[in-house]
């Protein structure tokens, strides 16, 4: 849907924003991989669980791993989330971050990323997430990009979700990303989206395996540098 980020719930808020962890009751696994252009240089794996409880908040554990064992990004994170008000929710997460290149050694740093969401009413939610603030150092010769998204998803049926981003980068031009997505049958969900920051247009398709389980199969397309796949797995229970 774009490459969504600010109004994400349930299990992919762990890849995403946080704040929507609050979704997610009981247990949430993820497994998700993505290769860039088709190329293994671009690869990136990620598992992420979380366990949320309404009195407690949720708590949630991520690892990504990018690149290749010449040139390699590790990420693990630590998460929580939880409502503050009746239509308000927050969520943090605390990033251990390490990019090792091979006869050249490793850096490793350590940031952070805060998210809040509002459910303004039913059918209409408001999402921010920002990245990294500040001037966190990776390696001797540069920092980690601050990133900032904010959007709306608007749901106005049980079938029909509609979403709409701006993201912006340090040091880069503003983004803006939106999606649909349309759920056409009892155990199927198409999407489709778009995004200036990178010129791209994806689409992909959800398919409930069984009560709980999902696949989630999706492409964007570059108009320079051609086709990314992603897939994911994910077990979840909403309220």
């Amino acid at each position: 849907m774009g490459g969504l980020v600010s109004t994400s719930t349930s299990i992919d808020a762990i890849l995403n924003n946080q704040a929507g962890l609050y979704k997610l009751t009981g247990y949430g696994f993820i497994a998700s991989a993505e290769q860039r252009f088709l190329l293994n240089e671009l690869s990136t794996i990620s598992f992420g669980a979380a366990y949320g409880k309404k009195n407690l908040g949720s708590f949630g554990l991520l690892i990504s791993s990018f690149g290749i064992d010449e040139y390699k990004e590790q990420k693990f994170a630590f998460a929580y989330a939880r409502k503050l008000l009746d239509k308000l929710s927050i969520g943090g997460q605390l990033d251990f971050l390490s990019t090792r290149i091979l006869g050249y050694g490793s850096s490793n740093s350590v940031t952070f990323e805060i998210g809040i969401q509002s459910m303004v009413t039913k059918e209409f939610t408001l999402g921010f997430h920002l990245f990294s603030p500040g001037q966190v150092s990776q390696g001797t010769e540069s920092n980690i990009p601050t990133r900032m998204n904010a959007g709306f998803a608007y749901h106005p049926s049980n079938k029909l979700l509609i979403v709409l981003e701006v993201e912006k980068i340090i040091d880069l031009d503003f983004a803006v990303r939106g999606g649909i997505s349309y759920a056409f049958a009892d155990q199927f969900i198409l999407r489709a989206g778009a995004s200036t920051g990178e010129t791209t247009f994806s689409f992909g398709l959800a398919y409930k395996i069984q009560n709980s389980l999902y696949f989630d199969g999706a492409f964007s397309q570059h108009e320079v540098l051609g086709i990314t796949p992603a897939a994911s797995v994910k077990y979840y229970k909403e309220k």
